[in-house]
């Protein structure tokens, strides 16, 4: 198999783990009552998809802060950055679309995890998946 050549400690066996997907959100929205409803309902969504870890990242000019599920910060982690810019008023139809979103994008990093493993040692990589506002 693919995962069987190269020194990597046998983490190959495992690559669908060294997943992350991290939820950025403007911070204008993130405490309000219903951005915050949507942001857990999209979280707990995600914590099903295999292996996933799940993490949200309030944006501030100051400091990223992380709250939620933490993530691990290991480079082998890899690292989807979801940038939801989803008015409140369209926040749930924008929440649907980031999920789907998230899980085709971590379906494919997973395809491709072998191959990441044995050719590049699993350096993080950071992909972003756009989300335009609804109108």
């Amino acid at each position: 198999s693919l995962s069987s050549g190269g020194g990597g400690s046998g983490s190959g066996s495992s690559s669908g783990s060294n997943v992350a997907v991290i939820l950025i959100v403007d911070f204008t929205l993130a405490n309000k009552p219903d951005w915050k409803a949507q942001v857990d309902f999209l979280m707990k969504a995600l914590s099903y998809l295999p292996g996933a870890k799940v993490g949200i990242v309030q944006l501030d000019c100051s400091s990223d802060w992380l709250f939620g599920m933490e993530v691990s910060s290991e480079d082998k982690v890899r690292k989807t950055i979801l940038d939801t810019k989803t008015k409140s008023d369209t926040g749930k139809k924008g929440t649907h679309q980031a999920f789907n979103l998230a899980q085709q994008f971590l379906l494919k990093e997973q395809a491709k995890s072998h191959y990441n493993h044995r050719h590049h040692n699993m350096t993080p990589s950071v992909g972003t998946v756009g989300l335009q506002s609804a109108h």
